[in-house]
Order: C-alpha cells, then sequence, then structure tokens
C-alpha cells in the first residue's frame, strides 16, 4: 500500500509547493486572535507591558525596571523590540505583541527550513518528500499547544523560541556545507541564533542549539568540526553585540549586584537548590518526571505523532541511518534530561525542545509516510487512528466551551447556545465522518487533513467567541484607575506587593506606592498618618454571582454534581494578616471571574466613620 504522497516524479500540487504560503494562511487566524485581541492576561503579560512601557520611557536601556526598581531576570531584548513597537503603535497589549508576530514567523518558517534541510541531505531530488516534511514541521511549529501559547504570549519565551529555531538551522545547514564560505555563513546565522537567545533569556537560549552541535558532533564521530574556524569566527559577534550591554549593566550604580543577579541568581537559582535573593527554590518547584507526565498535553494535537516520530528518529539514530536523526535526539534529549533534574520546573521551559520535535514530525513523514508504507504499516495505522480520535476528543472539547462559557457569563442566552452546539456537531460531525472514511480507505493523509481542518475550525469559531468575555475579566485597567482616584486623597500602601500591581500602577497611571512587606510595617505607616489605607490582594473568585447560578442550575438539570460551583473565596492570607493586627476592609475592587483587591484601613482610625459607608 503507497500513500498518494509517495510520487516523487509527480508535479508538486500548489500548496505543497508552497508549503510555506500554506502555513503562514494557516496560522494567520490563530496569530491574529492570539495576538492582537486580547488585553494584558494575568499573570504574566500586565507586568511585561509594563516592562516595555518602562524601557520606552526610561533613560538608561540596559537593565529593564517595574516602578522605576531593576527588573533583573531576563536581559532586555524583549523589552527594547516591544518598546519599539509602542512607540510605533501606540501604547496597548496588541502594539507591545507587535514584535511576536515576527518571532512566530521567523520561528515556524525556520523549523521548515530545518525538516527540508534535513530530507534534502538524504533525498536530494524528491521534492515530494522535501516540501511535504517542510509543510508539516512548519504547521507542527505552529499549532503544537506549547509553541502556539509561546508565540501569542508577551513574554521572554517568544523571541528565545525563535532564537532556537534559527540557530537549529544554521548550525545542521553549516553541519552539511560542502564549502567554506557556506560554513562560514551557516554557522554566523548560528551565532546570531545564540545572540538572539542569549538577550532574551540569558545562557538558556545557548542550551539547545550547543546541545545539538556538541552531542552530534561526538555521537556522529565528526568531533573535527567543532575545530573548524568558521565555526568560531562567530564568536567575534558575540563580543560585538553582547559586550556592550554587558558593560552598560556594570556601569550602573549597583552593577555589581545587577549582573550577579543575570548571569547567577538567574541561572544556579533555576537549576540547582541554592538560597538565593529571589528565593527561586521556593517557586515553580520541580518534580521527577513531571515532564514526562506533562510533555503528551504540551504536544496536543500533535501528541502521537509526535511520539511516533521520537520512536522512528530514535532507532534510525541508533541504526545509524542517517545524521540527521542524530542531530534531532542531541537537539532534544540532553536539555530534557537537564530541565527534569532542575530544581525548578514550568511546562514553558520545555517550548526550547519542541522545535526539534516539530522537525522530527517533517523528518518522520517525509522518510516512512511517503515511501513504501509497509515498513511501518502497524505504526502508522495506530498512530493515524489514534490521532483521529484525539482530534475529534479534542473537537468536542473546544466545541463545548466555545457554547457554555459565553452563555455562563452572560454573553448569550441559553437558546443561541444550543443552535450554535447544534450547527457545531453537524459540521464538525462531517467532517469527522469524512476522515473516518478516508481512513478505512487508506487515504492517511486525507482523514489527518480533515480532522485537522475540523480541529482548526472549532479553535478559531470557539477563540473568537470567548477572547471578549475573557479580556472582561482579565482587564486590570478599570481597578488601577479607581485605586489612583483613591490614592488622591488618602496616604495609600501596597501590603506584600505582587509585580502585577506593581507594574500595572505604574503602566496605567504613573503610580509608584509605598509598600509594607508585614504587619509590623503596615503598623509603622499608620501611626505616622491615621489616614493611612493599606491595598492588598485578596484571593480571587473565578466564579461571578451569575456564573454560580447557572451552573448550579445545569448541574441540577444533568444531576453532575461536579458541575456545582464551589463556595466562594475568601478574602486569603494577607487580609487575615491585616485583620488580626486590627485592620478592617473598607471595600473590594473586583473584575468579573478576575482579580481582587481590598482597601484596609485601622479600625480605631478616624477614617473608620468617613469610610464605613464605602464598605
Amino acid at each position: 500500500m503507497i500513500s498518494p504522497l509517495t510520487k516523487p516524479d509527480a508535479p508538486l500540487p500548489w500548496w505543497l509547493h508552497r508549503w510555506w504560503l500554506v502555513t503562514l494562511l494557516v496560522m494567520a487566524p490563530l496569530w491574529g486572535l492570539g495576538l492582537f485581541t486580547r488585553v494584558a492576561w494575568t499573570p504574566d503579560e500586565p507586568r511585561e507591558l509594563a516592562l516595555c512601557g518602562a524601557m520606552l520611557d526610561q533613560a538608561q536601556k540596559a537593565v529593564p525596571t517595574i516602578a522605576g526598581e531593576p527588573f533583573c531576570e531576563k536581559p532586555p531584548l524583549t523589552y527594547w523590540l516591544g518598546a519599539a513597537s509602542l512607540n510605533l503603535f501606540g501604547h496597548s497589549a496588541a502594539a507591545a505583541r507587535m514584535p511576536n508576530l515576527l518571532y512566530a514567523l521567523i520561528g515556524v518558517l525556520a523549523v521548515g527550513g530545518l525538516a527540508a534541510a534535513m530530507v534534502r541531505h538524504i533525498r536530494p531530488k524528491d521534492n515530494r518528500a522535501i516540501a511535504t516534511a517542510a509543510l508539516v514541521a512548519a504547521l507542527a511549529a505552529g499549532t503544537m499547544q506549547l509553541m502556539i501559547q509561546v508565540q501569542v504570549w508577551l513574554a521572554s519565551d517568544a523571541p528565545l523560541l525563535m532564537a532556537t529555531c534559527v540557530a537549529l538551522l544554521g548550525a545542521w545547514r553549516a553541519l552539511t556545507a560542502t564549502t567554506s564560505r557556506a560554513r562560514l555563513n551557516w554557522w554566523l546565522l548560528f551565532h546570531v541564533g545564540l545572540i538572539l537567545g542569549f538577550l532574551a533569556k540569558n545562557i538558556v537560549g545557548w542550551m539547545v542549539p550547543v546541545a545539538a552541535v556538541g552531542v552530534y558532533c561526538l555521537w556522529d564521530r565528526r568531533w573535527r568540526e567543532l575545530l573548524r574556524w568558521e565555526l568560531h569566527a562567530g564568536w567575534l559577534l558575540h563580543g560585538a553585540a553582547l559586550g556592550p550591554w554587558v558593560v552598560a549593566v556594570g556601569a550602573q550604580p549597583d552593577g555589581g549586584k545587577l549582573l550577579r543577579i543575570f548571569f547567577y541568581e538567574n541561572l544556579v537559582g533555576r537549576f540547582l537548590p541554592v538560597v538565593t535573593e529571589h528565593h527561586y527554590i521556593n517557586e515553580h518547584v520541580n518534580w521527577w518526571g513531571k515532564y514526562l507526565v506533562e510533555g503528551p498535553g504540551y504536544l496536543a494535537p500533535w501528541t502521537l505523532l509526535a511520539m511516533a516520530a521520537f520512536a522512528r528518529v530514535t532507532a534510525a539514530a541508533w541504526r545509524g541511518r542517517d545524521s540527521a536523526s542524530r542531530f534531532l535526539l542531541a537537539a532534544m534529549v540532553p536539555v530534557f534530561l537537564l530541565l527534569s533534574v532542575a530544581s525548578t520546573g514550568r511546562g514553558i521551559y520545555l517550548v526550547i525542545i519542541m522545535p526539534a520535535v516539530a522537525a522530527a514530525l517533517g523528518w518522520w513523514v517525509a522518510n516512512f509516510l511517503t515511501g513504501e508504507v509497509s515498513k511501518s504499516e502497524s505504526l502508522e495505522r495506530w498512530t493515524v487512528g489514534g490521532t483521529l480520535l484525539l482530534a475529534a476528543l479534542l473537537i468536542g472539547l473546544v466545541t463545548l466551551v466555545g457554547c457554555m462559557l459565553p452563555w455562563l457569563m452572560g454573553e448569550v442566552t441559553w437558546l443561541s447556545s444550543m443552535l450554535g452546539a447544534l450547527v457545531s456537531v453537524g459540521v464538525f460531525g462531517w467532517l469527522l465522518w469524512r476522515a473516518g472514511r478516508c481512513f478505512r480507505q487508506d487515504r492517511f493523509s486525507a482523514a489527518l487533513g480533515l480532522a485537522g481542518l475540523g480541529l482548526f475550525m472549532a479553535l478559531v469559531i470557539t477563540l473568537a467567541r470567548v477572547v471578549p468575555g475573557f479580556n472582561a475579566s482579565q482587564d486590570l485597567s478599570p481597578t488601577v484607575q479607581q485605586i489612583a482616584a483613591l490614592s488622591k486623597d488618602h496616604s495609600l500602601v501596597i501590603y506584600r506587593p505582587d509585580e502585577t500591581i506593581l507594574s500595572q500602577l505604574d503602566w496605567h497611571a504613573g503610580l509608584r506606592l509605598l509598600t509594607a512587606t508585614d504587619t509590623t510595617s503596615a503598623a509603622d505607616f499608620a501611626q505616622r498618618d491615621a489616614r493611612t489605607l493599606m491595598l492588598v490582594k485578596l484571593s480571587s473568585d473565578r466564579v461571578t454571582a451569575p456564573m454560580r447560578c447557572r451552573l448550579q442550575k445545569l448541574a441540577a438539570f444533568t444531576h453532575l454534581r461536579f458541575l456545582e460551583p464551589k463556595p466562594a473565596a475568601g478574602d486569603g492570607l494577607f487580609a487575615a494578616e491585616l485583620v488580626q493586627s486590627g485592620w478592617v476592609c473598607w471595600q473590594r475592587l473586583e473584575i468579573p471571574a478576575g482579580r481582587r483587591y481590598g482597601i484596609f484601613g485601622r479600625a480605631d482610625s478616624p477614617l473608620a466613620r468617613e469610610l464605613a459607608g464605602a464598605k
């Protein structure tokens, strides 16, 4: 049995010949909805947005700042480009995310180019296999759950991901180049990726590309590649690009401390169990097997295909079939193992190995699905069948969210929600039925294409419906304006501040309040000024009163007890500390289904009578 994609001599269809255009057309709606229709969503984006805004206004550009204080967790590339975008397109979250579109474009095309180059190295005349590898790898790089999340999120992980893709492409092309000039050019591209990765997220930007080159050269017994002058000529670029920034940081009043935070605490503190000023060992604690358990979710909807591709890449690497498989494993396994034993662990850390996973998918499709399938028929059939079932499950879940969530938020009526669900069942059910029919006819490519089209449509429609509602629950600007108005008449202090409220006060209102870190310092402020009020973050209640009522009705109608909402959250630990110390909550500032903040005053202060009506 031979797949329709296995006729190398047939003319390429336009969609395969222009794989890069197809990829961009597919990704445009997802990037558009994810980048340009959202406000800054918590927990990280409000801080990142304020950092970009501060970079635009501050005189020194070497060190990012929050409310005037140095923020040394990441180098400044994200904030430099974000500030430039704010300057060009205005002060908004969408404007700050504009560089993310560039990161995503370059990263996706670089992964497609990497997969194409790997297949071309083995099958230089098989244009169909080359284009197929590029298309599959690029689509995977644009639609894997973790990769699309990083691409549309305002954070330093987006340029880090792009830099990793560029460096891997440069490394592989340099290792397979046949002339000194070509080798030099591709190694220079490799170093450009390293520089961008360093400026995005420190030495972390070097982990995957350097491991890929080093492990591959040793494994494939090509260690002489590590001694070539073309490889090391690029280090001059590092001195020219990174040296001035390091000098500028060291020239700050606390330059030595800032450099220590950049290069010691943010590296050693995250990977080893050592105590640092920022206490990274107490945040995002890692545990054995974390990434193995969470990894399949990060690969969705390509989970089963990616696992099969990894199995085939591993087998080919050990059998010595081609060098590309060894390069791919060198770009995945060492860093995965390092992250698995690190002290801190977040799913987002794993994104740096995802470009190699996407390239492995393209490599696998080109080498197995475009040839005689008899060698891998069992693996292919089970993988494609399981992927169709997974796609059907995801389509159902996404459609359910798209139909139910607007109703729970009170944005549409029950009848409108049901009509939308019926239409969705009809359209997506027909697509899945056609996909199943193609699968039974052994037309695996068509089956996966139809299932992917259904999932893509469901995701785009759902995002278009739910993003406006999420915006209302994430927009902190009304709360900030209320706090700014209150600060004009009262002495306002932030109790145990979090970076989000500090950055948002600075971004929206140019307001930098004093802070209290414990109840003793809070009492000291109250003694100095009887009109002092404490602003404290309360526990968030993600369920609004209308949503709670609708969930209760839905649980009673369906007899599904798990749908019953949990009791409303209390005010939280920080508020309890103030209450025990003689403070009273006079006012709550709330975003529906979002963050809550409380205004606390001393129960025995002259403000008690004045603020009683505001409680």
